[in-house]
C-alpha cells in the first residue's frame, strides 16, 4: 500500500529533506518509487537503493547507474516485480539466476513460451559465453 501523503511525496514540498538519509529510508520502506526524489548521493546508496526496490521493483529505474548494474540490486528488484527483467541491462539476460527469479516472479511458467523464450535465450547466451549453470 502506498502512502498517500502528498504533501510530504512531491518534490516541490519544502517540509521534507530529501537528502536527509534517515527520512528517506523510511520513505522506501513504505513506498519504493519515493527514491525517484531522492538526492543523488542517496541514490547511490546501496542500502537505500536495496530497501526502495524490495518493496518495488520498478524503483530501480531511479537508482545510479552503477547500482542499476548491480547483481544484488537487479535480484532483488526482479525478485519484486519479474517483468522489471525487460528494463535491465543486457548482461543479466545471460544471469541464469536472475532469469529464474524474473520468470518465477512474474509466475511464467518456465514451459510457456514466454518464459521458455527468456530462459532459452539466457541459456545461449551463456553457452556463447561458455558459462556453466
Amino acid at each position: 500500500e502506498r502512502w498517500r501523503d502528498v504533501g510530504l511525496w512531491t518534490p516541490r514540498t519544502r517540509k521534507f529533506d530529501w537528502a536527509d538519509r534517515q527520512a528517506v529510508m523510511l520513505a522506501v520502506k513504505a513506498d519504493g518509487q519515493a527514491l525517484r526524489w531522492a538526492s543523488p548521493a542517496l541514490r547511490s546508496d546501496r542500502s537505500v537503493v536495496l530497501e526502495a526496490v524490495r518493496r518495488d521493483g520498478k524503483a530501480w529505474l531511479y537508482a545510479a547507474p552503477e547500482l542499476q548494474r548491480d547483481r544484488e540490486v537487479v535480484l532483488s528488484a526482479v525478485k519484486q516485480n519479474g517483468l522489471v527483467i525487460g528494463l535491465v541491462a543486457p548482461e543479466f539476460s545471460s544471469d541464469f539466476g536472475v532469469m529464474i527469479a524474473a520468470c518465477s516472479q512474474a509466475g511464467l511458467d518456465t514451459h510457456s513460451p514466454i518464459g521458455c523464450c527468456w530462459l532459452e535465450q539466457a541459456a545461449a547466451e551463456m553457452k556463447r559465453r561458455r558459462c556453466s549453470y
